[in-house]
């Protein structure tokens, strides 16, 4: 049984701690079909084109686009399709991801941050192949499509980091090649659903950075995305029971904050878990 590893990278340089992303799903070659077309329904459901997190974040500040596919949605609406789409996504596969930062010890070039981001990123695949129980390493291959990235630096980055991982690492590595997120035939619509694990995992690391260093408790999105994480047992849960499960804690998140609107909700302290299950 063959693998597939979508990923896109994210990543913010002008700020305090420079941090680089490469995020995305593992999935079982045959399985990312099914989920593409659960993706274009609920994107036709919605009347949106296609999912660049970066546009539907910018929905009320505008700083990267002068509209957005979401202007005209109330706040509930706007909420609910991400919520929507992250059950979807969450089904694809198993989330990779690794982010790469700047430190003063560790300052770095941007190209050495980015490799690293790919090394993170190819160890986790590797790592997160084990939950395939039909994979064999032996003579089964992991093939990789990422977003396509006209930078040659990031080109240079994941060609050098790939190859090293193969040859040197003994992975079980068949071969890459760039793929597009948003053209309107082409759309390789697994790395809309990268995209949306990347940016997820760029946000986190923001927040970190910005707070000294502390891990901070996962918010619903995280909850939802990370159902079959390489070190939990969420996958046991079927696509419809994980996502009536999540509908039941976004329905408490929303029900809490309007009793405590000055507090931030986290999933994993409020909600009664006990009397839900």
């Amino acid at each position: 049984m063959n693998l597939i590893a979508y990923g896109d990278e994210s990543y913010m340089v002008k700020c305090k701690i420079p941090h680089f992303v490469v995020g995305g799903w593992l999935v079982e070659q045959g399985k990312d079909d099914m989920c593409c077309s659960q993706w274009k329904a609920m994107l036709d459901f919605y009347g949106v084109k296609f999912f660049h997190f970066k546009e539907y974040a910018d929905k009320k500040s505008h700083k990267y686009n002068r509209t957005t596919q979401y202007d005209e949605w109330d706040d509930k609406k706007h909420e609910d399709f991400l919520y929507q789409m992250a059950i979807v996504a969450c089904d694809l596969g198993v989330p990779v991801g690794g982010c790469s930062a700047q430190s003063k010890n560790k300052p770095g070039t941007a190209f050495a941050l980015i490799k690293h981001a790919f090394h993170l990123y190819f160890q986790g695949v590797i790592i997160s192949s084990g939950k395939f129980a039909d994979f064999n390493a032996q003579v089964d291959k992991i093939n990789f499509i990422f977003d396509e990235n006209e930078d040659p630096l990031w080109r240079k980055a994941l060609d050098e980091e790939f190859n090293e991982c193969k040859e040197h690492g003994h992975a079980p590595f068949g071969s890459w090649k760039y793929g597009k997120d948003a053209a309107a035939e082409t759309a390789c619509l697994p790395l809309q659903a990268a995209d949306l694990y990347a940016y997820a995992i760029r946000q986190n690391a923001e927040r970190f950075f910005n707070d000294g260093m502390k891990a901070g408790q996962p918010r619903v999105l995280d909850f939802v995305l990370e159902k079959n994480r390489a070190d939990v047992n969420n996958h046991v849960n079927s696509q419809h029971v994980w996502a009536e499960y999540s509908k039941k804690v976004i329905a408490h998140m929303r029900q809490w904050r309007k009793q405590h609107p000055k507090e931030t909700y986290h999933q994993l302290i409020h909600f009664p878990y006990l009397q839900q299950t």
